[in-house]
């Protein structure tokens, strides 16, 4: 019977432990968030911990980037699918853009401590290839009529 209650005991406590560790390195986001193939946004009411999102990205294409931090610290990377980073920064500039270098997945990763403030991320799309003028097959015209004198 002693056997068994240390057993029960020793049990509970690594749950306890277990929950504590747990709470210790718990995320939280207090905030509006919004995550769509043209845009990334976090308005940040408090933050600990890491937000993801990735954007399908075309070479050329441009992101319109605002990132204010108010309180606390806020990090925030944009790696090229090649695994370079595009942008890594604290917030230290308030608005600036960046242009995709090549085709691919880029992926956001954002890490706030303490963290009140925003970031804004908007995809300025590169206009599709339009076949330039002159370089299509010209029409040929048929004429089914009379020509006089012949």
């Amino acid at each position: 019977m002693k056997y068994q209650m240390k057993i029960g005991t020793f049990f509970i406590l690594c749950v306890l432990l277990l929950n504590l560790a747990g709470c210790a390195v718990a995320s939280t986001f207090e905030g509006n968030s919004v995550k769509n193939a043209d845009s990334y946004a976090l308005d940040i009411k408090a933050m600990n911990g890491t937000d993801t999102h990735t954007l399908k990205l075309k070479a050329g294409d441009t992101l319109k980037i605002q990132f204010a931090v108010e309180k606390g610290s806020l990090d925030m990377k944009i790696t090229v699918p090649d695994g370079t980073a595009l942008y890594q920064g604290d917030g230290t500039v308030k608005e600036f853009t960046v242009e995709a270098p090549m085709d691919g997945i880029y992926p956001i990763v954002v890490v706030g401590q303490k963290a009140t403030g925003s970031i804004h991320i908007d995809v300025e799309r590169v206009p599709e290839a339009v076949e330039p003028v002159g370089t299509q097959e010209p029409e040929s015209e048929i004429f089914f009529g009379r020509i006089d004198g012949i």
